[in-house]
């Protein structure tokens, strides 16, 4: 469950970031704004930390602080969780999930602290 947990905490980023209250007045803002015309009903973490000013920042640094490296440390370590896992333990071998699951928190409380 930690990864839907990611999934919400990037989304709600997002939502005060764009000051809207839901997934579909994010959707449409995005596209308006940015021509971006993907869902925001997914499960993708990799998209939706890309579009978070943090993330973006983090991801597009030519030269990342101490900070923002550990922060993308963190990223990859969830980015690696698949909805899958929900069904099948085949997915997700014991050293990736327990990497995921040490990642997660910070990952969580940084990504809430930055807005």
């Amino acid at each position: 469950m930690a990864g839907y947990a990611i999934e919400c905490a990037l989304k709600a980023t997002l939502m005060r970031e764009w000051h809207v209250l839901t997934l579909t007045e994010l959707q449409d803002v995005l596209r308006d704004k940015h021509g971006l015309d993907r869902s925001m009903y997914t499960h993708d973490i990799e998209m939706l930390f890309s579009l978070t000013r943090i993330g973006k920042s983090a991801l597009d640094s030519r030269e990342p602080s101490a900070q923002q490296r550990q922060l993308v440390r963190w990223f990859r370590a969830c980015n690696r969780w698949s909805v899958g896992w929900r069904y099948s333990g085949a997915t997700g071998d014991q050293a990736t999930c327990a990497a995921m699951l040490s990642a997660a928190e910070p990952f969580i409380s940084h990504i809430r602290s930055s807005t």
